[in-house]
């Protein structure tokens, strides 16, 4: 298996596994349902992150079968602070079949590999509290609480 810069020609992969992603999160938070289409957005914002330079879309590759993705981003800072960046793992999906063999491990580490070399000197990502799996992951990782973000739910769905 290895790891490598995603191409456009992963992206129908990369979609499927999104939506296995986002439909896994649905179980955690009702709010998380795909909205109407969403594949088609999602398809065009991935297709586009293959080029900014300050993302990166790694893909784990299994002979030709995708077996997950990950989508890091290297943010820049204003000057307020002396740290002008930071990274932030916007999302990680594993293939159902392909979890718990070390493929989230090896995507998470190589986009942080790509981070360091993007000058970034710390990286975040934002999980649910219930999901242990992922939990687990970046714990391992060696993240480890830094901010809790408070979430508010309104009668009136806005």
């Amino acid at each position: 298996m290895q790891v490598r810069s995603a191409l456009p020609e992963d992206i129908p992969a990369i979609v499927d596994l999104w939506v296995e992603f986002m439909d896994f999160h649905t179980t955690l938070d009702p709010d998380f349902v795909r909205g109407q289409d969403s594949v088609a957005h999602w398809t065009e914002y991935v297709t586009g992150l293959l080029d900014a330079a300050d993302h990166c879309v790694l893909v784990a590759d299994d002979e030709d079968v995708l077996a997950g993705y990950i989508v890091a981003i290297a943010k820049e800072i204003p000057p307020y602070r002396t740290i002008r960046k930071y990274g932030y793992l916007q999302e990680i999906g594993v293939a159902r079949r392909f979890r718990r063999q070390g493929v989230g491990r090896r995507l998470v580490a190589a986009a942080e590999e790509w981070m360091r070399a993007q000058g970034v000197p710390h990286a975040e990502v934002r999980i649910y509290v219930n999901n242990d799996a992922s939990q687990r992951l970046f714990r391992s990782a060696g993240f480890a609480p830094h901010t809790e973000v408070l979430h508010k739910k309104y009668d009136n769905g806005a």
